[in-house]
C-alpha cells in the first residue's frame, strides 16, 4: 500500500511539474510574439498577449518619444529582455506598455485610464502608427 501511494504522489508531482514548464513555455512564446496594431470605426485594437482596445473618444493625447519612461517596474505581464508588455509602473505611474526596447520610437498615448506606451516592429512603422492616430483621435485632443 505504501508504495501504490509513493508512486501515485510521485506521478502527480512529474504531471504538475509538466504542467508549469509548459505554461512558462507558452507564456514566454506568447508574449515575445510582435505586437500587432489595428483600426475600426470606434478604436485601435492592441493585439498583444495582454492587449486591449482604446477607443478614440478615450485618447487624450498623443506623442511620439524617443526614450522609454523612467524606473519601469513590471507589475504583471512580460518582461523578456527588450520586450516589455503588460502592466508596468514608473515613479510610481501606472501604465500599459507594448514595446521592444531595441527600436526606438515610442508612442506614449494619454487615454481617460492612463498612459499607453507602445511602439512597431520598426521606426518607420511606429512613425505611421502614429500618424494614424493622430487622424483618428478627437480633433480637440491632438
Amino acid at each position: 500500500m505504501f508504495q501504490r501511494k509513493s508512486k501515485v504522489i510521485g506521478i502527480a508531482g512529474i504531471a504538475v511539474a509538466v504542467i508549469a514548464i509548459a505554461f512558462a513555455i507558452y507564456s514566454v512564446v506568447g508574449s515575445s510574439q510582435p505586437t500587432t496594431y489595428s483600426f475600426n470605426d470606434t478604436s485601435l485594437k492592441i493585439s498583444a498577449q495582454f492587449g486591449e482596445s482604446i477607443d478614440y473618444a478615450d485618447m487624450t493625447s498623443v506623442q511620439l518619444q524617443n526614450d522609454m519612461p523612467p524606473n519601469l517596474v513590471k507589475i504583471s505581464g512580460a518582461n523578456l529582455g527588450s520586450i516589455l508588455k503588460g502592466d508596468f509602473e514608473s515613479n510610481g505611474t501606472h501604465l500599459k506598455v507594448y514595446v521592444d526596447t531595441s527600436v526606438p520610437p515610442f508612442i506614449y498615448l494619454e487615454t481617460t485610464n492612463g498612459l499607453v506606451v507602445f511602439n512597431d516592429q520598426s521606426a518607420e512603422q511606429t512613425q505611421s502608427l502614429y500618424e494614424e492616430i493622430q487622424q483618428r483621435m478627437p480633433s480637440s485632443s491632438k
